[in-house]
């Protein structure tokens, strides 16, 4: 069994490094391969993040790029107006002037009347615009669309925000100026009663003290720069197949990549793309937003019904919803991309890992053998001289429990020898009387049955005894199944002559337990201790001794407490008692290993424990201080 213990040691000295660097080894490359698998989704969820973030604001950035260039535009065209109209003005101005100069014969009547008929039909903005003439007092001299409404007084004229215009006029006649100015008019032919900005421009003809003006409505004006700029937008949505588009306020796609979508009524599209149109119109009424829908405008078949991503602003001075998309397909082919890019970069990464921990695992193997047949052969080494040093101390054991032996038997023999004096005396005794009775011829037959029987029973009790400590001297070490009252009345016969010889007085608490163990082992340990309370009391000269022995059963131990009132063990040597040759008597009385046997036998033979203590006690009422041994042992070793 040692044998294949020490084996087992070996075994595991030599293959646990191993094994543990395998394990190690297989963790880490399973540890690393999990971290790249754990980067490699994360990598994925940041590219997706990043595609997502970085096309969310490619799309916003597009179309606020567009919304730009539409105010751009806008603010433009009011300019652009202004500049036109001045230069309309100018332009009659200077036929104005002409005409002056060129019939200056002719009375101012006249002249104005040629003035007017050179300007009545002249037309721009697409037929819009037309010229208008006022004098001072704010009469209507010039009025193309109605030549009725000519020689009308309008100074009290006023658009519906309730500011006269015409007063206006009549000032730049009165201060010989020009400029600009705006008011609210309801368009002519216009059905509804919504009134529009209107621009003029307004310059003092001298010669015949008049105002000669012209304007424009600013959304007619703007209209024709929504075209330009929607035919530029449609340009480069087609050249560069840009995803943006515009949709006006009827619901009407104005700019796409699409063009068969393009000005078409809103009824005249096909449904699924008017659902689109609606849900955008829902979803971002006012400002500006994100959304999300299947592709229905898109002309290529490849890209119809996949789901795109949207940015929505509305451009309000128009009413036209602009956006921007992309589609989710791009992050699907570029994720795939990627994943293939990190895969391949993972595999390689797998390789190398393996390779690195393979590398290092037998480098480790090695070092580990090595070192593992290096402490293998300590541990023989060691183990050997363990051996020895154990073969000492088992020889030397042996020597202290030969000792030990040694003592029990002068001990012994010195008990012997108070036993058999009593009997010995009584049968020396019995055969004296009956010598001189059978000399003086008195000897009856009675009184020599009486010696006999006297005789007969004293060399029973030498026999007896002699049995008693023939099987405390047996070195047969087997269990015995005793009780404990046996094993004191075993324990009083070998020390009660003694013991009652110097006046030392038992006092039994023993409860009448079954018990299994090693009988003659217990024995001697009793022995020891008890033999060690007498000399205690012979080296106080003390009256009065008392040993109280209790013995009962706790938890299946059995408790044996001796106790003495011989003064106890000094406190600064009662921790090392139980050492080997170690000893409070005189050299001349002890040899230091009766307790240090006991202990061992108790512990290692009995598989029980022993304690020393002192103790304070009461007895009879008197006041009592002596040591205190506790043993406990299995009942059933």
């Amino acid at each position: 069994m040692k044998k294949y213990n020490e084996n087992q040691i070996l075994f595991i000295i030599r293959w646990a490094p191993i094994s543990f660097i395998v394990i190690i080894s297989i963790i880490i490359t399973y540890l690393r391969l999990n971290d790249n698998n754990i980067l490699h989704n994360n990598e994925i969820l940041e590219l997706k993040k990043n595609f997502i973030q970085t096309k969310n604001n490619l799309i916003k950035n597009d179309v606020y790029a567009l919304e730009k260039y539409l105010q751009y535009s806008k603010a433009k065209s009011e300019n652009e107006l202004r500049v036109l109209l001045k230069d309309k003005v100018y332009r009659a101005h200077n036929i104005a002037s002409r005409i002056y100069f060129e019939n200056k014969d002719k009375n101012k009547d006249e002249i104005l009347n040629l003035i007017k008929d050179a300007l009545r039909y002249m037309r721009f903005n697409d037929n819009r615009a037309y010229y208008f003439i006022h004098n001072i007092k704010g009469k209507s001299l010039l009025y193309p669309l109605n030549k009725s409404l000519e020689g009308k007084n309008y100074a009290s004229l006023h658009d519906i925000n309730g500011y006269y215009f015409v007063q206006t006029i009549m000032k730049k006649v009165e201060n010989k100026t020009e400029g600009y100015d705006e008011y609210y008019w309801v368009k002519e032919k216009n059905l509804s009663s919504k009134a529009y900005k209107k621009i003029i421009f307004t310059k003092y003809f001298e010669p015949l003290n008049i105002v000669i003006s012209t304007g424009d409505y600013i959304i007619d004006y703007e209209n024709n720069i929504k075209i330009q700029v929607l035919k530029y937008i449609n340009t480069l949505s087609i050249q560069k197949h840009s995803s943006l588009f515009i949709i006006n306020k009827d619901k009407k796609i104005l700019s796409h990549s699409n063009v068969n979508l393009l000005n078409k009524e809103f009824g005249e599209l096909p449904l699924n793309v008017q659902n689109t149109i609606l849900d955008i119109s829902e979803k971002i009424p006012r400002k500006e937003g994100f959304i999300n829908y299947i592709n229905t405008f898109d002309a290529k078949i490849n890209l119809k019904d996949e789901k795109q991503t949207t940015f929505i602003k509305v451009f309000n001075p128009w009413k036209w919803r602009i956006g921007s998309a992309y589609y989710d397909k791009e992050l699907e082919t570029l994720i795939f991309n990627e994943k293939e890019k990190l895969n391949k970069r993972i595999d390689d990464d797998f390789l190398f890992t393996l390779k690195a921990s393979i590398f290092s695992t037998l480098a480790f193997l090695l070092v580990s053998f090595f070192l593992s047949s290096l402490v293998s052969k300590r541990f023989i080494s060691y183990k050997n001289e363990l051996l020895k040093e154990v073969e000492k101390n088992r020889l030397k054991d042996s020597l202290l429990a030969q000792q030990s032996k040694m003592a029990a038997m002068g001990e012994m023999l010195a008990n012997i020898a108070h036993q058999w004096r009593q009997p010995l005396s009584v049968i020396s005794t019995a055969s004296s009387g009956i010598r001189l009775k059978s000399e003086f011829s008195s000897l009856e037959e009675e009184d020599l049955y009486h010696s006999l029987e006297t005789i007969d029973n004293s060399t029973i009790y030498l026999s007896k005894t002699i049995d008693d400590f023939s099987n405390f001297f047996k070195t047969s070490k087997e269990l015995t199944r005793t009780n404990t009252k046996k094993i004191w009345k075993n324990v009083e016969s070998l020390i009660f002559a003694q013991f009652k010889t110097l006046n030392i007085s038992f006092v039994l608490n023993i409860e009448d337990e079954e018990v299994y163990l090693l009988k003659n082992e217990l024995i001697q340990v009793l022995l020891n201790l008890l033999s060690n309370a007498k000399d205690q009391f012979v080296l106080n000269k003390q009256g009065g001794c008392f040993i109280f022995v209790n013995m009962y059963i706790k938890d299946e131990n059995l408790h044996i407490k001796i106790k003495d009132n011989a003064g106890g063990i000094d406190n600064h040597i009662i921790s090392r008692i139980f050492e080997p040759y170690f000893t409070t008597k005189y050299r001349a009385q002890g040899t230091g290993i009766g307790l240090y046997m006991s202990e061992q036998i108790v512990t290692r033979s009995l598989k029980g424990s022993i304690s020393a203590t002192n103790r304070k006690y009461k007895h009879n009422e008197v006041d009592y201080e002596g040591a205190l041994i506790t043993i406990i042992i299995p009942t059933n070793i």
